[in-house]
């Protein structure tokens, strides 16, 4: 699913004004690595300011502006800001219920789905997988 968002900023230099203005797709972003100075770098090229230039100097210094018509991506835009981290967690967050979702589907009913105490479970055992990946479960882990 892709979350169209429109970053832009205004700055001046000499004397003259540049408002450079993209579209891009935050999930992509997200996806890439999600760092903020890219997207300066994108705003920068959109214009013709390569990384040598005092134009990009001062771009990079100038508050990008982030807007977007998609109702997830609004959530975290305040006054033109975009809450990164909240927004990056919150992705995170979908990322992983996706990976378990597609799983536990083939294992799960529908209505066992649907108990949040089950999705939570089972999103904290994804969690820990992926913060011990090589630990081998012994018998012994499961009894008292």
């Amino acid at each position: 699913m892709s979350h169209d968002t429109t970053i832009t900023l205004e700055f001046s230099f000499k004397g003259n004004t540049y408002k450079p203005s993209l579209s891009i797709d935050l999930e992509k972003w997200m996806r890439d690595g999600g760092n903020p100075d890219q997207l300066h770098h994108l705003l920068a090229e959109s214009i013709g300011f390569g990384p040598y230039s005092h134009e990009y100097d001062v771009l990079m210094m100038s508050e990008i502006e982030f807007s977007s018509d998609d109702e997830w991506v609004e959530q975290f835009i305040n006054q033109g800001r975009l809450d990164l981290n909240a927004c990056k967690a919150a992705w995170h967050e979908q990322q992983e219920s996706n990976a378990v979702i597609r799983i536990a589907e083939k294992h799960l009913s529908s209505d066992q789905l649907k108990d949040p105490a089950i999705r939570q479970a089972l999103i904290a055992c994804y969690r820990s997988g992926q913060q011990k990946p090589q630990k081998k479960i012994m018998a012994e882990d499961f009894f008292l």
